[in-house]
C-alpha cells in the first residue's frame, strides 16, 4: 500500500514526492507520516482521500500501460516467429523480408528464364543448412507462396491476440504469455 500512496504522489503531486524521496525513513505509516512532516510546498498537501481517488486513476495507467506493453510482447513475438520461419517441403526456411525477397528475386529470374526458353535451377543453402534445388518458376512460386503465406497466418495471429488484450483485467495479463506456442501458426 505505502509503494502505490508513494507512486500516486510521484504521478500528482511532483514535488511533495521529491521531498517524501529525501526525507522518508519508510517504518512509520506512510500517511501518518505525510501528515505530521511535509511540508507541501508549493502544493497543498493532499489528504487521504485525494490521495485513494488518485490510485483508482493510478491503477487504470498501470494496467493500460501493462495492456500496451503485452501488445508489444506479441508484435515481438510475431516479428520473432516471422524470422525464424516454417517448415517447407522438410526444410526450415526463415520469412523475413530479405529472405522473401531473395526466393521472390528467384521467382522472378525463374519466370523470365522460362520466357526465354532457357533452364533454371538455383541451389542453395538455408541458414540451418538444408540445402534447396529450385528447378523452374513452379517450385520458386511454390516456396514463395509458402513462406508469403506464413507470414500473413502470424501477422493474422498478432492482430487476433492483440484485439484481445485489450479488454483483459490484470490477472489476465500476468497470466498471458505472448511466446506460448498455442498462439501461433
Amino acid at each position: 500500500m505505502q509503494h502505490k500512496v508513494i507512486k500516486v504522489m510521484q504521478r500528482y503531486w511532483p514535488e511533495s514526492y521529491r521531498h517524501v524521496l529525501a526525507v522518508y525513513d519508510g517504518i512509520e505509516p506512510l500517511q501518518d507520516w505525510l501528515d505530521e512532516n511535509v511540508v507541501w510546498k508549493p502544493e497543498t498537501p493532499p489528504t487521504a482521500l485525494e490521495i485513494q481517488a488518485k490510485e483508482a486513476d493510478y491503477d487504470a495507467a498501470l494496467l493500460t500501460a501493462r495492456k500496451k506493453a503485452v501488445a508489444t510482447d506479441v508484435r515481438d513475438e510475431a516479428e520473432k516467429r516471422i524470422h525464424a520461419g516454417t517448415l517447407i517441403d522438410g526444410v526450415q526456411f526463415k520469412c523475413d523480408d530479405q529472405s522473401i525477397n531473395r526466393v521472390h528475386g528467384m521467382l522472378t529470374t525463374a519466370k523470365e528464364a522460362e520466357a526465354a526458353s532457357l533452364p533454371f535451377s538455383q541451389t542453395f543453402m538455408t541458414e540451418t543448412g538444408g540445402t534447396v534445388t529450385i528447378n523452374g518458376a513452379a517450385e520458386a512460386s511454390d516456396i514463395f507462396s509458402a513462406a508469403s503465406g506464413f507470414v500473413g497466418m502470424v501477422l493474422s495471429a498478432s492482430a487476433e491476440l492483440q484485439g484481445q488484450v485489450s479488454p483483459m483485467t490484470a490477472a489476465e495479463l500476468d497470466a498471458f504469455d505472448a511466446s506460448d506456442p498455442v498462439h501461433w501458426p
